[in-house]
């Protein structure tokens, strides 16, 4: 298992993401995908022993995910991880690990502060169930369901979408997403991505897209 985080460079956010999984699991691997990176981000990187990958150009965050799984090998279950999260579940990984092997799993997700629908931490639900949506600010991706969906579409360029887009590519491949109420992580919430000047019309471009990839589909509650 391994743990991808596509970062521009959110610094104080990241080295808080970054030290929560050392605290949580100091032996696990973490990929680094940093697009556009600075000396103080490479110097960050070097700090905690990270695997980066220094991209020279933001690929947008479905770009970035896919990069980082061509270069560091999706060859094994996958966390993708934003850079403003902190893990706060300690154990985690076993969590993870009691599921993401059973049948048709494609992927394992979290509840957290910063989120819409069933994942808020908040929200009513089981320990463990099937959702109909994951959203990747934290996903554990298992390595069948990356071979059996595919990747993120990078058609939705900087990202916003996305995910939801996965989340019903897995459904129509009749996999399963699960959501484990025992992992929580803290998010800051979209820190890069709503900083764009053109962020709402970004996101009303890409929920067309959407539609248009999932016609016959009624598209779920975000999150």
């Amino acid at each position: 298992m391994q743990v991808l985080i596509p970062t521009l460079g959110c610094h104080r956010a990241l080295s808080l993401t970054l030290e929560s999984y050392r605290l949580t699991s100091p032996k696990m691997r973490i990929c680094v995908v940093a697009a556009n990176a600075s000396d103080e981000l490479r110097a960050l990187l070097k700090r905690f022993k990270v695997d980066p990958l220094y991209l020279p150009d933001n690929l947008g965050f479905p770009g970035n995910v896919n990069a980082g799984l061509d270069h560091f090998g999706d060859d094994d279950h996958t966390i993708i991880s934003n850079d403003d999260v902190v893990m706060l579940t300690p154990g985690w990984k076993d969590v993870v690990d009691e599921n993401i092997r059973g049948k048709g799993v494609a992927a394992i997700g979290a509840v957290s502060n910063y989120v819409l629908g069933h994942q808020l931490f908040t929200a009513p639900g089981p320990r463990l169930g099937v959702v109909e949506t994951l959203s990747w600010f934290w996903i554990a991706v298992s390595k069948f369901g990356l071979k059996k969906v595919g990747r993120l579409d990078e058609e939705f360029g900087l990202g916003l979408s996305d995910d939801l887009d996965w989340s019903l590519r897995a459904k129509e491949k009749g996999m399963k997403l699960l959501l484990d109420r025992r992992l929580f992580v803290w998010h800051w919430g979209s820190q890069t991505i709503k900083d764009l000047a053109n962020y709402h019309q970004l996101d009303r471009e890409n929920k067309e897209l959407l539609k248009k990839k999932h016609p016959d589909t009624l598209i779920p509650t975000y999150g």
